[in-house]
C-alpha cells in the first residue's frame, strides 16, 4: 500500500462524522481522506462542506469533489468559482477539469476575466483540458494578459483546442518579452498542428534563447516530412540540448528520417555524424 492510500480497515462513517467537528484540522483532513478513499458516498456531505466558515474545509471539500468524479458535484462546484477565497476558486476550476463536463465551459470561461491571476491561468489550463471550443476566443484574449502565466496557459490550450483562428497569435507570441511564453508559443504551434506555422517555427532556430530553440525543434517535429530538412540543420546547432532534441525527433520520425540520416552519416562535421548515428540509434 502507497503512503497515499487510505487503509482499508477505514470505513467511510467516522470520516463522515468528522466533517461536522468543531475542529477545523479535523474537518479538512477528513474532507482530504475522503477524497483518496473514493467512496461516493462522501459526495453529498462533501458538498455541504463547500459551504463550511473555513477557507482551508471548503478547499479540501472541493479537491475531493475533484477526485471522487460524482456528477452531483458540477453545480456545487461552479458555485465554487465564485467563492470569496481565490484558492477555493482555483480548487473549483481543477476540479471542474477532472469532470470533464461542457456545462463547465461557461464558467471557466467567466473566471478568465476573475482579479487574481492565478485564478486566470488556472481557468485558462482547464479550458484546454476540456478542449471545448467555445473558449477560443477568451482564451485568444489571454494572449495578452499582464500576468505571464496566463499568457503562457491560454497559449498551451489554444494548442490543445486546435484552434486554428489564434494562429497569427501564437506566432506573435513567439516574440513575447519573457522567454517563457516564447517556449511554450512554440509547443502550442506544434499542438495546434497548422502548417502554416513550419516557416515561423524554423525561424525560431536563429533565436539567441536556447530554451526556445529547444522548444522549436519539438515543434516542428509534429509537421513530419517538412520538418526533416530544418531538422537537420539542428545538427550544427552551439547547444547540445538543442541537437538531442533534434535527434529525439528524428527517432519518432521513422521512415521519414531513415534516408536523410543515413546522408548525414557522411558528413564532414563530427556532429553532424554522431547525432545522425544517435537519432538511428532511436528508432523503435
Amino acid at each position: 500500500m502507497s503512503e497515499n492510500q487510505i487503509p482499508p480497515q477505514l470505513t467511510i462513517e467516522p470520516l463522515l462524522a468528522c466533517l461536522q467537528d468543531n475542529d477545523l484540522n479535523v474537518r479538512r483532513y477528513a474532507a482530504e481522506a475522503l477524497g483518496k478513499l473514493g467512496d461516493q458516498r462522501a459526495i453529498a456531505p462533501l458538498i455541504l462542506c463547500l459551504k463550511d466558515a473555513d477557507a482551508d474545509v471548503r478547499r479540501q471539500a472541493t479537491k475531493a469533489l475533484g477526485a471522487l468524479g460524482d456528477k452531483r458535484a458540477i453545480e456545487p462546484l461552479i458555485a465554487g468559482l465564485q467563492d470569496q477565497n481565490r484558492k477555493v476558486r482555483e480548487d473549483a476550476a481543477w476540479s471542474l477539469a477532472k469532470l470533464a463536463e461542457p456545462q463547465a465551459v461557461e464558467p471557466l470561461i467567466a473566471c478568465l476575466q476573475d482579479e487574481d491571476a492565478d485564478v486566470r491561468q488556472v481557468a485558462a489550463s482547464a479550458l484546454g483540458t476540456l478542449g471545448d471550443k467555445r473558449a477560443g476566443k477568451s482564451l485568444l484574449t489571454c494572449l495578452k494578459d499582464k500576468d505571464l502565466h496566463v499568457r503562457i496557459n491560454a497559449a498551451l490550450a489554444l494548442g490543445k483546442l486546435g484552434e486554428t483562428g489564434a494562429l497569427a497569435a501564437l506566432i506573435a507570441c513567439l516574440q513575447d518579452e519573457v522567454s517563457d511564453v516564447r517556449q511554450h508559443a512554440a509547443s502550442a504551434l506544434g499542438a495546434l498542428g497548422d502548417r502554416r506555422a513550419i516557416d515561423p517555427l524554423i525561424a525560431c532556430f536563429k533565436s539567441r534563447d536556447l530554451k526556445v530553440r529547444q522548444r522549436a525543434v519539438l515543434a516542428l517535429g509534429k509537421f513530419g516530412a517538412p520538418a526533416v530538412k530544418p531538422l537537420i540543420a539542428c545538427f550544427r546547432d552551439p547547444d547540445v540540448n538543442v541537437r538531442e532534441n533534434a535527434a529525439l525527433v528524428f527517432g519518432k520520425l521513422g521512415q521519414l528520417a531513415v534516408e536523410p540520416l543515413i546522408a548525414c552519416l557522411k558528413d564532414t562535421d563530427l556532429q553532424v555524424r554522431s547525432f545522425a548515428a544517435k537519432a538511428l540509434a532511436l528508432f523503435p
